[in-house]
């Protein structure tokens, strides 16, 4: 499991693997929403979790 940094709103730790993504920003991050509603992101990088990643670019071909 690959874990997110803690929501600053809620200190929600999230599994990056069972996210539902919202899509991409500006190509660098992942953004996705925490169950408190706040928007969370986490850049795209070797170590990012590669199915986030993956679901995310489905969803921004999906809006194109």
């Amino acid at each position: 499991m690959t874990q997110s940094i803690a929501c600053a709103k809620c200190g929600q730790v999230d599994n990056l693997e069972t996210v539902t993504p919202l899509g991409f920003h500006m190509d660098k991050a992942v953004l996705w929403n925490c169950q408190c509603g706040n928007t969370r992101a986490v850049a795209v990088c070797d170590y990012t979790a590669q199915e986030l990643v993956r679901k995310a670019m489905v969803i921004d071909e999906m809006r194109n």
